[in-house]
Formats: C-alpha cells, sequence, structure tokens
C-alpha cells in the first residue's frame, strides 16, 4: 500500500512538473517502462530512484523528504494517525478499486453523504474548528465523483437500520440524506442493502469496514474510526473481514425492500402538519 501511495506522489509530481513520462525517463536515463512501474508502485522504490525522479520534476528537499517517509518500512497493517494520510491513501485505493464492499454500522458511508449530513458528522465530536470542518466535508464531496469516475467501480453498501433512525444534524438532514440514498440506489454501479436490527449483533462485532477488490494488485481493508483509521493487506486479516461480509449480505435485505424501507423512513422524517385547531380555550365564543 504505501508503494502503492508513493508512486502516486510521484507520478502527480511529475505531472505537475509538465513533463510526460517519456520526458522524465530521458531525463533520469530510466527506461519508460521504470519509470511506469515507479509511479504504480511496482518497482520496489528506495531512496535513490525517489530522489533521482523528484529532482527531475524540481521537487525541493523538503518535498523530497516528505515522499521519501511515505515509503519507510511498516507492519502489513499500518496505522494512520493523521486523518488526512488515511483519507490520501483511501482516495488513490477507491480510484482504482473494481468492487468495494462496504459495512456501515454508526453513520452513511462518506461517498453516499449529502453536505448537511457530512457536516454533522464532522461536528459531532465538537473537536474540530468551523474552517477545518469545512475542509473535510468538501473534501468528502469531491470525493464522492469516484462513483462516476470509476466506471468499472461496483460497490455494495451495507447500512445499518440504526443509522437512518439516528437524528443526526436533525429531521430535515435526514430526511434530504435518506432521499440521497434512494436516488443513489438508482446507480448502476451502486448496491444498496438495509441490515435490520435483528442483525445487530454481527453489525456490532464488525464495526465499520471497506473491502476493496482490484485487478492489478491484491485486496486492502481500510477501517476507520473518528481517531484515525487502519490500512490492512494482509491475507488472513482480509479473509476474515470477507467472511464478516457474506454474513452480513446474507442478513441484509435484497435492494427491494431495502428501498422500501428507505422510503418509509423517510416519510418518518416528514415535519407534522399544522393545524387548524386553534387549542383548548382558544375557540371563539
Amino acid at each position: 500500500m504505501q508503494s502503492r501511495e508513493q508512486g502516486a506522489v510521484l507520478r502527480e509530481r511529475r505531472e505537475l512538473a509538465g513533463l510526460t513520462g517519456a520526458q522524465l525517463a530521458e531525463r533520469t536515463g530510466y527506461s519508460p517502462s521504470k519509470i511506469c512501474r515507479i509511479e504504480k508502485g511496482q518497482a520496489g522504490q528506495n531512496p535513490i530512484t525517489v530522489t533521482t525522479h523528484l529532482s527531475h520534476c524540481g521537487a525541493t528537499a523538503r518535498e523530497v523528504d516528505e515522499v521519501l517517509r511515505l515509503g519507510e518500512p511498516n507492519d502489513p497493517g499500518f496505522l494512520a494517525r493523521r486523518m488526512q494520510n488515511l483519507l490520501r491513501a483511501l482516495i488513490l485505493h477507491e480510484r482504482t478499486a473494481q468492487r468495494i464492499l462496504t459495512c456501515a454500522p454508526t453513520f452513511v458511508p462518506g461517498l453516499l453523504q449529502t453536505y448537511d449530513y457530512a457536516r454533522a458528522v464532522m461536528e459531532v465530536s465538537g473537536e474540530l474548528p468551523p474552517k477545518e470542518v469545512e475542509q473535510r466535508v468538501t473534501a468528502r464531496m469531491q470525493r464522492q465523483r469516484v462513483l462516476s469516475d470509476n466506471r468499472a467501480l461496483q460497490v455494495t453498501f451495507l447500512i445499518y437500520e440504526g443509522v437512518l433512525r439516528t437524528p443526526l444534524g436533525g429531521a430535515k438532514v435526514m430526511q434530504d440524506q435518506i432521499f440521497r440514498l434512494l436516488f443513489s440506489c438508482d446507480r448502476r454501479n451502486v448496491k444498496i442493502r438495509i441490515l435490520p436490527y435483528s442483525a445487530g449483533p454481527l453489525v456490532a462485532t464488525v464495526g465499520y469496514f471497506y473491502l476493496m477488490d482490484f485487478e492489478e494488485h491484491g485486496p486492502v481493508v481500510s477501517i476507520e474510526s473518528g481517531l484515525g483509521g487502519l490500512m490492512i493487506e494482509e491475507r488472513e486479516t482480509i479473509e476474515g473481514y470477507r467472511r464478516f461480509g457474506s454474513a452480513l449480505e446474507k442478513q441484509a435485505l435484497d435492494e427491494g425492500e431495502s428501498r422500501e424501507m428507505l422510503a418509509r423512513v423517510a416519510s418518518e422524517y416528514d415535519p407534522p402538519e399544522e393545524s387548524d385547531d386553534p387549542g383548548p380555550g382558544l375557540a371563539e365564543e
């Protein structure tokens, strides 16, 4: 994962310098295929190749140091201590994924959130300043473009019923959010299935996760929390999440039943109709 993330940054830096892969290959003395492998994280980057690549793209010493740190050795599962690091890795993998299975026991998944719902999620802890909240929400909205840009991507969202019935941000925000889910059901590459309350024990055991499958490399699991996240590519752990995902899919409502529940819950957030009854003691005498 780290090699792919580092390679993506190298590619972005080359493009920012206005160079093609062939032009950079001529400057560095590497073959065009090696430049391609480096930028895909497949060439076994080392400090020499990374520094050579960046120096010919006009990077500063500080920028080189930052990119080198991305490739420092770590365990197969590594902790993304800063949310911006996790977001960068997540965006990279979403762009290249073929299939994603998402279990969402607490919030509507970020790829399906409305602006107001996303802001309410960011404000829950009360720890983020307003400016950072807006920056994160804007970044999340931009991230949602992957559902349109990556046409090969197929995403299944397993959303716990309790998420729909938790009035995060208020009734109007929730109703708009559920309408967004209903509209998203019409996307060809999106499946939304609701996990009813009866699936609660298993949902609580598993927690929030993304299971991503790719054509060019092995699967990755992303686990998120309010304090950070974990990106895992250790095969045995991933297979455990795959088994959990299969068990959850067996307990989830099918797509038609899920649509019906979404429509029903959306109507429950309708504001009460105003009454013409003046109330006791206020009627005209």
